[in-house]
């Protein structure tokens, strides 16, 4: 079996600059087909409250 999760990489184009994210597949939500969307703030700023629902459902 394998280890680790998948995951998707994006990088969102903003007025206010890059916006990356990951969104990382939740295995215990609907048998995997669940991923957890996960902010990175490049400008050195405290991550965002990704957990506010926010989830992307293949």
């Amino acid at each position: 079996s394998r280890t680790g999760n998948d995951y998707l990489s994006l990088l969102i184009n903003t007025p206010d600059g890059d916006l990356r994210v990951n969104a990382v597949q939740n295995e215990e939500q609907r048998g995997g087909q669940t991923f957890s969307i996960i902010p990175f703030i490049d400008s050195g700023e405290q991550p965002q409250d990704a957990g506010a629902g926010l989830s992307l459902v293949a």
